[in-house]
């Protein structure tokens, strides 16, 4: 083999290999009352990517509720981790009805950043409800109700996968449903 084969080789190599990247999978399930005061579980995951080469990054939260296909996503803002609710979708408890814009719906209390995380428990407070809606709604929007106290993940890492590239990593299940329809 000639040196400049084995030279170009070596740097495809060294390329690839920079390119790579490890992807963690953290989820943690809870129990607790719907807003519409249901027993339900809730599960919170995302993945979080440390590349060979440069800073961790991670991708939103998402929160699912058993029986229902309602998503959340909670996002890395100045404020912390938070989920922002959406005018005319969600609204606080009591007589005021509205949210503001960007309104913070539900904060993760001990996390600052989820490219961070540590397995364990993951405290989550809410402190919006969404709107009850038609009951011609196919399926009404539903997470965690509002309470004094905040609901606790327990987070685990679930999933650990080295990659040559930057993927997307499959969803976990969502909680099955305990309802009987």
């Amino acid at each position: 083999m000639s040196w400049h084969l084995i030279r170009t080789l070596v740097l495809i190599v060294a390329a690839l290999s920079a390119a790579g990247c490890t992807t963690y999978v953290f989820q943690g399930q809870t129990t607790g009352p719907d807003a519409f005061g249901k027993d339900r579980t809730f599960q919170l995951y995302w993945t979080k990517t440390e590349p060979l080469l440069g800073l961790p990054t991670s991708t939103p939260a998402i929160l699912v509720t058993e029986c229902t296909p309602t998503t959340i996503h909670f996002t890395n803002e100045p404020e912390g981790v938070v989920f922002r609710g959406i005018p005319g979708q969600d609204r606080l408890p009591g007589p005021i009805t509205t949210i503001a814009n960007n309104q913070v719906c539900a904060r993760v209390v001990n996390y600052s950043n989820l490219s961070e995380p540590i397995p364990g428990p993951l405290l989550v407070e809410f402190y919006c409800e969404p709107f009850q809606g038609s009951e011609f709604a196919p399926v009404p929007r539903d997470y965690p109700a509002p309470r004094k106290e905040p609901y606790v993940f327990a987070v685990q890492e679930q999933a650990r996968h080295w990659r040559w590239f930057r993927d997307e990593v499959a969803p976990p299940p969502p909680p099955p449903c305990r309802e009987k329809r």
